[in-house]
C-alpha cells in the first residue's frame, strides 16, 4: 500500500522538540515585548533567539531526515511530529 505525501509524519528526537519549544517561547516573549513601547531592544533580542532556534531545528532535521530538504514541511506542536504541508 502506498502512503500519500500528506499522511507522512516523521518522529523527531527530544532535542529537536526542545528547539521548537525554545522557538515558540521566544516568539511569545518577542510579541509581548513588541506590545510595550519601551521594550524594542528586548523584542529584537527574542526575535533573534527565535530565528536561531528555528534555523538550528531545520538544519538538524535535514541531517536526520534528508528527505525533508524537498518540499514544504511543518512541525505540529500537538503531535510533536513533522509532516508534509
Amino acid at each position: 500500500m502506498e502512503i500519500e505525501m500528506s499522511d507522512e509524519n516523521l518522529e523527531i528526537p527530544d532535542e529537536l522538540k526542545e528547539l521548537m519549544l525554545d522557538w515558540k517561547v521566544s516568539i511569545d516573549c518577542r510579541d509581548r515585548a513588541i506590545a510595550s513601547v519601551f521594550k524594542a531592544k528586548r523584542a529584537i533580542y527574542y526575535g533573534k533567539l527565535a530565528e536561531r532556534a528555528n534555523q538550528k531545528f531545520w538544519r538538524k532535521l535535514h541531517e536526520l531526515h534528508p528527505e525533508t530538504k524537498d518540499g514544504r514541511w511543518i512541525y505540529s506542536f500537538d503531535t510533536e511530529t513533522v509532516s508534509r504541508a
